[in-house]
């Protein structure tokens, strides 16, 4: 079994407070640390779009998942079969 009630039970620590949020301005892409292994690019989902098993997920806001803010793409909104969780 899992869940909070176990790791605490085994001796796992636990904070309490409010994660502060960066906004984009402030991250620095030397600062990311991509895993090629792990990487979807657009061939890999293309290929595999609508195969049971895969779930892309898309966590922009309800607005831009439904195409209203297209921000200068040809269109807007969510790749096909993905699933919103805003």
């Amino acid at each position: 079994k899992g869940g909070l009630q176990a790791w605490t039970g085994s001796g796992g620590e636990v904070e309490r407070g409010t994660a502060g949020k960066r906004s984009p301005s402030q991250l620095d892409p030397s600062d990311l640390q991509l895993n090629p292994e792990v990487i979807a690019d657009r061939h890999w989902i293309r290929e595999r779009l609508g195969s049971p098993g895969l779930v892309l997920v898309d966590n922009r806001t309800a607005e831009e998942f439904q195409g209203a803010t297209p921000y200068g793409s040809r269109r807007g909104g969510h790749i096909p079969h993905a699933v919103h969780i805003p």
